[in-house]
């Protein structure tokens, strides 16, 4: 039997942070994509490209006790990629070195921030 359900826990170069029961976002392995491209024949040939691994839409706690979301800026300004950890309801963890892509605003009626991740490929550990 198969567990589904939200992403339990999110870890950002060793720190933690809470994720939203209901944004948990997407998660995307990376590898390679195929595109089929048609011949003048009627034959086709296929095209690959790569697709980075990456984490999504995913919705966050910024405690400002802790200086989440200065915290988070700073990765984003570094723009070098860091270990995201990412756990599920199924107990299954993914990790991959990322960077945090987009923009880095708080909700300040819900205290959350919208995070993304982009990078090599997704392991599961």
């Amino acid at each position: 039997m198969a567990i589904h359900g939200a992403m339990r826990s999110l870890t950002i170069k060793g720190r933690g942070f809470k994720v939203a029961h209901d944004g948990s976002g997407n998660k995307a392995m990376g590898g390679r994509g195929n595109e089929v491209a048609m011949n003048a024949d009627a034959s086709f040939r296929v095209i690959q490209t790569v697709i980075p691994g990456s984490f999504s839409d995913i919705q966050a706690e910024a405690d400002a006790s802790r200086g989440d979301q200065e915290y988070l800026q700073g990765l984003a300004d570094d723009g070098l990629p860091v270990p995201v950890v990412a756990t599920y309801a199924s107990n299954d963890s993914y990790t991959g070195d990322l960077v945090i892509t987009g923009e880095i605003s708080k909700d300040e009626n819900t205290g959350l921030i919208s995070l993304s991740f982009q990078g090599g490929p997704l392991t599961k550990i």
